[in-house]
């Protein structure tokens, strides 16, 4: 507690109320003039609203939480400076109570830092020695602050984050030294989602010794950058011709209409026009394209959710980058770093997952005891509808999200259809339900996560000016034993299936005391202009 014998004697003297100082320093075997201070600044604060309560054991409980509470959310984890929260605690006057300054408050942020390692090392190691029977779906990449690099290893079902460090390389030995010690722990890696960089195919096929699978978010990625705004660059280029021969028609107009130039003009100004239109549905056709290559990296065809290989979807996926390589050369749109070639090297790897995939769902079913007309049932009525289901809250894009709804009620209509669905039970706490769900779960496509986690990263370096080491472990023991999803469970539960003890409530529990309130002596402030006693 911040002061033990100031709330004993509080109590007393709430109950006893006329007892003397020499009374009260005989039963708690101090001197009297500490007793007159100890009363004196009890009595300073009596003011305050709510000081009964901040005054009792309970009450001194509560500010402890309070001053914890705001430096684990504000300070740790959104990194408010400590200047701002000391400015929090003075506007609600508890820093009678406890101390609060921004010096305290370093401290105190400090030793929660601290517990906080300590943590994540005890849970750390709970999860290695459960790894041994939980296969992961790897995720690598990393993501630059000024000078510092930061290498990030994620596995992308449970959002588990295994390595966060900084790194003056990015090269596959280094790869490989940072993260070899979570990855050999577990029992398959059963693929490594990356960006398709030299040193991470090289770490997951010769470390890890899985698949390789390009992510669909660098691929898009490289698609969008030469295209996405140069057709407004384009349209803009040629609503400023069309202005400049709209000016000069008006000034040829005086000359009549019959004139060369007046001619000339209204041609031009109606091959501009007619230019517009034509880049304004080339336009169209680009995001129709590109909105079919993204619906069409998923294992079911999103037209009937019939069965889909990976040859199909990398041919649809080569047709539709075809397309768009086509508007790119015929508007001869720039693209210095040859991104829409790069893109086409990753087509087929970004689809391998899929084969790779329909071996996991049949792997799954080896062992069922049941019918083969029910695993087909599995494969081709519930596995789709579930699926589907999962993709439209996946997605931002109104176009796309209809597409994935249009797909999900048709699937729906097919497994209400179906004979097999009236005899197996389908709801959804049935243990069919959930395989679907869990199977739906592996099928990890892009590293939007791994990205999102980037960007968070970023907002705290900005926010926070910079980056230390056991800064960036602490965001990692947040992100993996505190952030929760919409169905109430961490990083680490949806990894290893086992409930972490409550962060909050652990750091709490190791830290039974902070600063004490005190108030500084006023200085005074000597300026040598100012003499009094000099005339003027």
């Amino acid at each position: 507690m911040p002061n033990k014998r100031l709330t004993k004697l509080y109590d007393h003297c709430k109950n006893l109320k006329n007892s003397s100082c020499r009374k009260l320093s005989e039963a708690f075997k101090t001197s009297k003039s500490s007793i007159h201070r100890m009363k004196q600044k009890i009595q300073q604060r009596s003011h305050i609203t709510g000081a009964d309560f901040f005054e009792s054991e309970e009450g001194q409980k509560w500010l402890i939480r309070l001053m914890v509470a705001c430096i684990f959310v504000f300070g740790i984890g959104s990194t408010v400076g400590a200047d701002k929260i000391a400015m929090f605690f003075m506007l609600i006057q508890v820093t009678c109570f406890i101390g609060a300054s921004s010096g305290s408050i370093k401290r105190v942020q400090n030793s929660v830092k601290n517990i906080m390692l300590e943590y994540q090392a005890e849970q750390d190691k709970h999860v290695k020695d459960k790894a041994k029977n939980i296969e992961i779906t790897a995720c690598a990449d990393e993501t630059f602050f000024d000078e510092t690099m930061i290498l990030l290893l994620m596995d992308l079902k449970s959002g588990f984050i295994f390595t966060e460090e900084s790194a003056k390389d990015r090269s596959h030995k280094t790869w490989e030294s940072l993260t070899t010690h979570w990855v050999s722990r577990f029992k398959t890696v059963k693929c490594l989602v990356c960006d398709w960089a030299k040193a991470l195919v090289k770490l997951g096929k010769d470390s890890y010794i899985c698949v390789c699978v390009a992510d669909l978010f660098h691929l898009m990625t490289d698609i969008s950058n030469p295209m996405r705004f140069a057709f407004n660059r384009k349209i803009k280029s040629i609503e400023k011709l069309i202005k400049v021969e709209s000016n000069n028609l008006k000034s040829y107009k005086n000359k009549g209409k019959t004139s060369v130039q007046y001619k000339e003009s209204k041609y031009k100004i109606e091959s501009l026009v007619k230019e517009k239109a034509e880049v304004l549905t080339a336009q169209k056709h680009y995001q129709r394209e590109f909105r079919a290559m993204s619906t069409t990296l998923h294992p079911f065809l999103i037209e009937d959710s019939s069965r889909q290989t990976s040859i199909d979807a990398a041919s649809k996926m080569h047709a539709g980058l075809s397309q768009i390589q086509s508007i790119q050369d015929r508007f001869k749109f720039p693209d210095k770093k040859n991104r829409l070639a790069r893109a086409g090297r990753r087509i087929t790897p970004a689809c391998e997952q899929i084969d790779l995939w329909w071996d996991w769902v049949s792997t799954s079913l080896d062992g069922a005891e049941i019918e083969p007309e029910q695993k087909q049932w599995l494969k081709s009525y519930l596995l789709p509808y579930v699926y589907w289901k999962k993709q439209i809250n996946k997605t931002r894009s109104k176009e796309i999200k209809k597409s994935y709804v249009a797909a999900c009620l048709q699937a729906e209509q097919k497994l209400m259809s179906e004979p097999v669905s009236k005899v197996m039970n389908y709801d959804k706490h049935s243990p069919w339900y959930q395989w679907a769900i869990s199977m739906t779960d592996w099928f990890q496509r892009t590293s939007s996560a791994v990205e999102g986690r980037n960007g968070w990263l970023s907002q705290l370096h900005f926010m926070g000016r910079g980056f230390s080491k056991d800064g960036i472990q602490v965001q990692t023991t947040l992100h993996n034993y505190w952030i929760k999803r919409d169905d109430g469970t961490t990083a680490c539960e949806r990894l290893t299936g086992i409930k972490p003890p409550d962060l909050f409530e652990y750091i709490l529990s190791r830290i039974d005391s902070v600063p004490e309130p005190r108030k500084r002596k006023q200085g005074e402030n000597d300026n040598p202009l100012n003499l009094q006693g000099v005339p003027a």
